[in-house]
């Protein structure tokens, strides 16, 4: 089950011209709702280029 989705805009940014194996810092925070339930989520985050290439990804779980 889908519990957030979110696009941010990249294109009047640096990253807007990455190239895979391209070297950069990024940061993000996102809340979790206090009315979410306990239990194992996971998370899957990707960026892509202006060309709607990838250029990197993460994923990792945790635990509520």
């Amino acid at each position: 089950m889908l519990v957030h989705a979110s696009k941010v805009n990249f294109e009047d940014t640096p990253y807007a011209n990455l190239s895979e194996g391209d070297g950069y810092d990024y940061s993000h925070t996102q809340s979790v709702p206090i009315i979410a339930p306990p239990g194992n989520y996971s998370i899957r985050i990707s960026l892509v280029n202006k060309n709607m290439k990838d250029v990197s990804c993460l994923s990792g779980e945790f635990s509520l």
